[in-house]
């Protein structure tokens, strides 16, 4: 939290820059656990440099393992609200870095996901950890809370839905291999059982699937996986690089 505030309050404009070129990149990065502390500075910054300087355009710089559901939640709801106000936003998670548990929230919330070599996303199933350090996985209420969120953002984003499923609910997930089923590719293994009994035997025969995630496991994807299953739309190891991915010539800040 203190490097966050430390690198937020930098990305502050001076006086006498008072208001941001409208192709202006503002790198903001967002790291540690994440926590109501963190998710109030966050959102006060961003409002900070739309608001009163005209920031347009935010790569979110990702390094965080998640913290607590509701300050995820939240901080994720605000970037996804984000497009409301005309804001562009790409989550960027750099070389070696991970975004998992409630930064995958926060990944699949922004418009665009962008990742470095080796960089990792997924594992969102909530936990209880003990005073002792123990860890619980929590129930289905809690599961169906983070599940539907991840999902609302998955869709509107073009995710495979299955597979944002099992980043938080173990299930078995299927690649078809010939072929859809409601225009999916991935589809859970109970999509998939149901679908073989409204089809004939012909059909079953040509429909083929390889099992993409075991049912006793919760999904993480490394870039590669992440860019081959359609959530990174790029492959980049540094900023610069990002904004030249997505036609972004302005100044980065």
């Amino acid at each position: 939290l203190c490097a966050l505030s430390a690198r937020t309050a930098h990305a502050q404009p001076t006086d006498d820059q008072a208001m941001l070129a409208p192709d202006t990149i503002v790198i903001f990065p967002i790291g540690g656990e994440i926590d109501g502390s963190l998710a109030a500075s966050v959102m006060q910054g961003v409002n900070t440099l739309v608001d009163e300087y005209g920031a347009k355009t935010f790569v979110f710089e990702l390094s965080t393992d998640g913290g607590r559901i509701d300050a995820s939640i939240e901080l994720a709801n605000f970037l996804f609200a984000l497009d409301e106000r005309s804001i562009r936003t790409i989550a960027y998670v750099p070389s070696g870095k991970r975004a998992v548990s409630g930064g995958t929230l926060l990944a699949l919330a922004c418009e665009h996901l962008v990742m470095g070599d080796n960089s990792l996303i997924g594992n969102v199933m909530p936990i209880a950890v003990s005073a002792f350090g123990d860890r619980q996985e929590l129930g289905e209420k809690e599961q169906t809370l983070v599940r539907e969120q991840l999902k609302t953002y998955g869709r509107k984003r073009g995710y495979p839905l299955a597979l944002v499923e099992s980043m938080v609910t173990k299930t078995q997930v299927l690649e078809l291999t010939n072929g859809t089923i409601d225009g999916q590719r991935f589809v859970t293994k109970a999509v998939y059982d149901h679908h073989l009994t409204t089809i004939s035997d012909a059909a079953r025969k040509g429909l083929g699937a390889i099992v993409r995630v075991p049912a006793d496991q919760i999904l993480t994807l490394d870039s590669k996986s992440a860019f081959s299953y359609g959530f990174a739309s790029h492959l980049q190891n540094n900023v610069e690089a990002v904004a030249n991915d997505f036609n972004l010539n302005g100044r980065v800040f």
